[in-house]
């Protein structure tokens, strides 16, 4: 038993039982890994603007739809870590992240998608939406294009609309993360 007595025992936690051992309440406890697996990059050198993007980052791990996918956002986390750690570290991924989802119907096709792109030019921010239809053909554009170069120059506030537009995917049951991994 854990408080240090015999099952069903009145002995109180700490107290010695009948063999003279303690209990584990005598014991200290040593955590050898983080309570909470983003909890290792909280001790960083890390701006509030970096913590928001990586936490925010953090939440898309449950939108994965493939290994592929977890691994992409594994090596941008990391990437963002190092370059926290060292502001002059130049990352050797290509990396993009595409948090969004499609919507198809009879012959037409909408698509809206949040990217973050990561390689050694920097990261790259842009929303990407996508409309066929049988009647007028395709088009794309996007409304938000940031990049930030060094990746240390990272403002939370300059994307503040590509910040909405992640909140509003994350509630979308629709909403999946793919990765692009040109590095590999």
């Amino acid at each position: 038993p854990l408080n240090g007595g015999q099952q069903g025992s009145s002995i109180p936690a700490g107290h010695h039982h009948r063999h003279g051992r303690p209990g584990l309440a005598h014991r200290p406890v040593q955590r050898l890994w983080p309570a909470h697996p983003a909890e290792n990059w909280k001790n960083s050198v890390m701006n509030a603007d970096m913590r928001r993007l990586r936490a925010t980052l953090f939440s898309w791990r449950g939108k994965a739809v493939s290994g592929n996918a977890l691994i992409g956002l594994g090596e941008v986390l990391e990437a963002i870590d190092e370059v926290c750690e060292d502001p002059g570290h130049c990352p050797e991924i290509v990396v993009t992240l595409s948090l969004g989802f499609e919507v198809k119907g009879d012959g037409d096709f909408e698509s809206i998608s949040a990217d973050l792109s990561i390689d050694s030019d920097g990261l790259f921010f842009d929303d990407l939406r996508r409309q066929y239809s049988s009647d007028y053909g395709s088009d794309h554009f996007s409304t938000i294009v940031k990049r930030f170069n060094p990746i240390s120059s990272f403002q939370a506030d300059d994307i503040s609309e590509w910040f909405e537009l992640v909140d509003e995917l994350m509630g979308d049951s629709r909403t999946t993360l793919q990765a692009h991994r040109n590095h590999i």
